[in-house]
């Protein structure tokens, strides 16, 4: 038997559970890529490899007064198998006298096609894990991407490569937070 017609029964054959997928990025680690455009870089925001607390971060640094939020870009990771659902875990590292209250997750499929969610972020400095659990069946609005490539449907494979962090009201002063790892997962799922 053909090994791929036999993977593909293994699959998706009735009664037979799809396993559980992981992918993740250390955005800490000295090989990991993260950057941001030079819209952010001139509004006062940088980047800097670092420790917070004995663990590897990239610190990223902003100021509240020259924007309502600001971006950064990484080497994504990437989920392969389709699953109606997918959690995403981001290690936070928050500083005394916060000044972001929401983190954004950007999810992006394979025609670039681009969603965010969001989640806030709490006021007791420190290391957090931020959760963001992603339905991914049905119309999603709210999407953008390349002309033409935009159907409000999630279509596989998806990754997570970019976040986006807003700024508390009244927006002023300078602030950061520290970023470590990034976990996407899904559940084994039974066929029926």
């Amino acid at each position: 038997m053909n090994y791929k017609i036999a993977l593909m029964f293994f699959l998706f054959a009735p009664g037979i559970a799809v396993p559980a997928q992981e992918a993740g990025v250390d955005l800490g680690a000295s090989s990991t890529y993260v950057g941001m455009s030079d819209t952010f870089k001139n509004g006062g925001c940088s980047l800097e490899k670092t420790v917070f607390e004995e663990k590897p971060a990239v610190r990223v640094d902003f100021n509240c007064g020259n924007m309502e939020w600001m971006g950064i870009g990484f080497q994504g990771a990437k989920l392969t198998r389709e699953t109606d659902k997918i959690l995403v875990e981001v290690e936070v590292y928050v500083p005394k006298n916060n000044r972001a209250n929401l983190l954004y997750v950007r999810l992006e499929d394979r025609d670039e096609e681009t969603w965010q969610f969001s989640e806030p972020l709490p006021d007791k400095p420190g290391w957090t894990t931020l959760k963001y659990e992603i339905d991914t069946t049905g119309e999603k609005l709210h999407s953008w991407g390349p002309e033409g490539k935009v159907n409000h449907k999630i279509e596989w494979p998806v990754s997570v490569g970019s976040m986006g962090i807003c700024f508390k009201v009244p927006r002023s002063g300078v602030g950061y937070l520290g970023f470590g790892k990034i976990k996407l997962s899904t559940e084994e799922v039974a066929r029926p």
